[in-house]
């Protein structure tokens, strides 16, 4: 038994219940987990399969036989469009014996079952099975339920099948890969109300050639010579045509040729008595034309097509157009054509195209189905490319201007005026003298390990942006990013923690080597935006900016310059403790700057009091404080002499957290 109808129960299991009730059913057998449709496996499977439903379902032995042959009908009407098949359940017998035999020349060696209408009234007809597998009646039975009700939609109150076993004994040798030496066959008499029967039965007579064509033979054995065909006369009128086409066509007989068809092969040709008088030796297609009488596609109408040629009866000045509907019709369920309309010598050519026809849809589809899923695995592809560009554009210059930069705006759009920012400055003491005594190589560690301590300094805060680093220089603004009303204590704090960050960083290469920096910052508006479109750089422009830069450039090692504006917004905080810079004074040649001369008083920021004092236990305290008065009372920095601290920080006395206020203070030592 071939792999495509194990599968097929395989499938409707999955379809009826679910994939662990399969699981459940094929436990104990042989079955394997997959089966492929070109294999022929032991039959055995198949009633292993069987026993195991009816212990899994709980279901009697008949009941799963008949449930196995609705989900094998089903998986074949799904898989093979068998709607098409035949216009009436006795049709549908009828050509599924070609259709089985043309699957038999799809599978090597494949015996298939075989459905024979006997005999056929009003109320009903009698169907002969028979299967070369042995207890299959039950199996044929749920086919013919399947296709008298799912397909045919006919009642099932008011079907009745009743049947009787007949036993025919084949050859061991004839019968090769036979289960048993027995071929079931069985009789089913199919009752229902059968009005199809008299209407097509009057319909076989309803299409007749007038006498004198044939002499020999009367219009009735032509009619069912050729069901299929057209007869028409000079003007194009239909006088005559074959049984099947006027099912499909009833308004066809008296119409005008041209009024129904138009003529798609040859492609130049005409549609004219004289012109397939003249070429009879073509094969001609006719299709359908829309309702503006205009050719429409023959895939994508609902109409019939037919491809047939033309004989020229000279006695009576008609033409015969023997034909078959085009393997198309069939794929189309409003057209109303099946392949049982056909003749028999074209019933095979017929299922072959429309089988062909399908496989070749079904491998567009799934060309289609790759192309789609190549798509969408490309889309992500791109969208995840997308996202690390969107990141790194974000890095390179705030959201909200990345976003007009990538929509092709002009940069002039980027530029904004800002009233009220903080920026920062700051660049590392001694950096020359430094880069003489150690390797390039060296001297990008160093640097990276300052900028990655600053970087995650800002991570820290959203208001804060890392506008550009320069050499040693590195440039932080707090204000344009999002409205901060505390944008000067923020960078304030964004300075202090840069000091205090920087005792963690140690160097491998050189252990000697102690990082200090000078900052500067300063308040006030200023404009920013992106500069140029090579290397597009965002940038900070304002007098704002040149005094941070003064500010930073006259600072001293690990200190915090203040410009006045800053030193104004940081007083409404009582946290923060800043000394004036009383004995520094302007050089005379900024004195003259129209923006340097307006810098009058500068400021030391010396840190937050409640981080410096309020975290120093009440013993240890006294120095401290001592340390802090000494450095008010001094005019700068440079000339304390803070040795407790220094004996403070070495006693290493007091646990983490006054530790921590402790060494902020040792920033000082640095400038003794």
């Amino acid at each position: 038994m071939y792999g495509f109808v194990i599968d097929a129960i395989r499938k409707g299991c999955f379809k009826d219940f679910n994939k662990k009730i399969w699981q459940g059913i094929v436990l104990n057998t042989n079955a394997p987990t997959d089966f492929d449709h070109n294999v022929d496996y032991d039959v055995a499977i198949f009633y292993e399969i069987v026993e195991g439903a009816t212990i899994k379902l709980k279901y009697t032995h008949s009941a799963v036989m008949q449930l196995f042959g609705r989900w094998f009908i089903h998986f074949i009407h799904e898989e093979w469009k068998m709607d098409v098949m035949g216009r009436r359940p006795t049709d549908f017998f009828e050509t599924w014996n070609d259709f089985m035999e043309y699957k038999a020349s799809e599978y090597q060696n494949f015996i298939y079952d075989i459905f024979k209408v006997v005999g056929e009234n009003d109320h009903g007809f009698s169907l002969e099975y028979g299967s070369p597998y042995a207890n299959m009646g039950r199996f044929s039975l749920g086919i013919i339920d399947y296709i008298m009700c799912d397909i045919y939609k006919i009642d099932r109150s008011n079907l009745q099948i009743s049947s009787e076993n007949l036993t025919v004994t084949h050859d061991k040798n004839s019968t090769p890969g036979f289960y048993q030496l027995e071929f079931k066959k069985s009789l089913f008499k199919i009752n229902f109300d059968n009005q199809t029967f008299a209407t097509i039965g009057k319909a076989m007579v309803q299409a007749t050639l007038v006498d004198g064509i044939s002499s020999k033979l009367k219009s009735s054995q032509i009619l069912r010579l050729f069901p299929c065909y057209l007869c028409f006369n000079k003007s194009l009128e239909v006088l005559y045509a074959g049984n099947r086409i006027c099912q499909s066509c009833p308004d066809i007989l008296g119409a005008n040729l041209s009024d129904m068809f138009a003529l798609k092969q040859p492609f130049n040709g005409e549609l004219s008595y004289n012109y397939f008088s003249e070429n009879l030796k073509i094969t001609y297609i006719l299709g359908p034309i829309n309702d503006q009488g205009e050719s429409t596609d023959i895939e994508e109408s609902a109409k019939l097509a037919l491809r047939g040629q033309m004989i020229l009866v000279k006695t009576r000045e008609l033409i015969l157009f023997l034909c078959d509907p085009v393997a198309a019709c069939f794929l189309n369920k409003n057209n109303m054509f099946y392949i049982s309309d056909t003749q028999r010598n074209t019933k095979q050519a017929l299922i072959s195209r429309v089988c062909l026809k399908k496989n070749l849809l079904e491998h567009s589809l799934d060309v289609e189905l790759e192309n789609v899923k190549y798509r969408e695995k490309y889309a992500a592809t791109v969208n995840k490319d997308m996202e690390i560009a969107d990141a790194l554009m974000n890095q390179i210059m705030p959201p909200h201007i990345s976003k007009i930069v990538r929509l092709g705006k002009p940069y002039g759009d980027t530029c904004q005026t800002f009233t009220d920012a903080t920026v920062l400055l700051s660049d590392m003491v001694g950096f020359t003298t430094i880069c003489t005594t150690i390797k390039p190589m060296e001297v990008a560690m160093l640097l990276n390990s300052m900028y990655m301590t600053f970087d995650s300094l800002v991570d820290k805060k959203k208001s804060l942006y890392k506008a550009e680093t320069i050499g040693d220089g590195y440039m932080v603004v707090v204000g344009i990013m999002e409205r901060e009303e505390k944008h000067a204590q923020q960078a304030a704090d964004m300075g202090l923690a840069m000091i205090t960050g920087l005792k963690d960083i140690t160097l491998p290469f050189n252990n000697d080597i102690k990082i200090q920096v000078r900052v500067g910052i300063n308040s006030g508006p200023m404009v920013a935006g992106v500069m140029g479109w090579k290397v597009p750089r965002y940038g900070l422009f304002g007098n704002t900016v040149i005094v941070a830069n003064f500010l930073e450039s006259t600072s001293l090692p690990n200190m915090i310059h203040l410009g006045e504006s800053t030193y104004k917004l940081l007083s409404q905080n009582d946290e923060y403790v800043m000394k004036p810079r009383r004995k520094y004074s302007i050089p005379d040649d900024l004195k003259t700057s129209k923006i340097m001369g307006t810098v009058k008083t500068t400021y030391w920021l010396c840190g937050k009091e409640k981080y410096v004092m309020l975290s120093i236990g009440d013993d240890q305290s006294k120095d401290v404080i001592e340390c802090f008065d000494m450095m008010q009372n001094n005019d700068d920095p440079e000339h304390l002499k803070p040795a407790k601290i220094v004996e403070v920080v070495k006693a290493n006395a007091f646990d983490s957290s006054r530790k921590m206020a402790v060494e902020f203070k040792s920033k000082y030592c640095s400038i003794m």
